[in-house]
């Protein structure tokens, strides 16, 4: 089981969450209700970085804006916590993999189903988990692979994946398949999944849960 966590780069002390690393590079400060003294990007902003594409159930039509959708919803639940009105909070586009790299960072925070590891916590810091999740493998359900499952039979498949997350350290350390593919994004990875270039991709449970019910909607192919 995997904990989604908020990385964070210059918000300080916030109620319920963990105390967080001041950036350098944070240029306003704000005494709000519910927090000790908060250094942030931009005064009177809150700076959330996540990347774009965004994926269902945690965004709604690939807007973080619009406050639909889980980690949307926790954003401006944040925000309110602090003292931001929803006008105040500010969407900039952070790529996965660069929201947790070493480096200044441009966000005060970054939700984007981060998960917690030791590496990336040299880094960044995190806050408490705000979901729990499993990890699923997605086939499509004309693939071989669709009745025959068993890690000895994945070990055969072509795996594809988005560099740097979980799902892809999930395949090379647990299943171990002779070919993996690495992606830039999640939805290249789909889209070589549903292309048939890769046999299998593995997400989290909630995103594998729409992309099947939803997402993959070729019936003939759907996963």
């Amino acid at each position: 089981m995997r904990s989604l966590r908020i990385t964070f780069a210059g918000l300080v002390g916030a109620a319920g969450l963990s105390v967080a690393s001041l950036a350098t590079t944070a240029s306003a400060t704000s005494t709000l209700t519910g927090c000790s003294t908060a250094t942030f990007k931009t005064s009177g902003k809150l700076t959330v970085g996540t990347d774009n594409p965004v994926y269902e159930p945690w965004f709604k039509n690939n807007t973080p804006s619009n406050g639909k959708g889980y980690e949307s919803a926790v954003t401006y639940a944040i925000a309110k916590k602090l003292g931001f009105k929803a006008a105040q909070v500010k969407w900039i586009t952070v790529p996965f993999d660069a929201s947790y790299t070493p480096g200044n960072k441009s966000f005060d925070f970054d939700i984007n189903e981060i998960s917690y590891t030791a590496d990336r916590a040299t880094a960044v810091t995190f806050s408490n988990s705000y979901y729990d999740v499993q990890q699923s493998v997605v086939v499509l359900k004309t693939s071989y692979y669709a009745k025959h499952h068993k890690l000895s039979d994945l070990a055969n498949a072509t795996f594809g994946d988005q560099v740097g997350t979980t799902g892809m350290q999930y395949i090379n350390d647990y299943i171990k398949p002779k070919t993996v593919r690495s992606y830039s994004t999640l939805d290249l990875a789909v889209t070589a999944l549903t292309n048939k270039q890769v046999d299998a991709i593995v997400v989290d449970t909630p995103t594998g849960n729409y992309m099947v019910n939803w997402q993959i909607v070729d019936k003939k192919d759907k996963a």
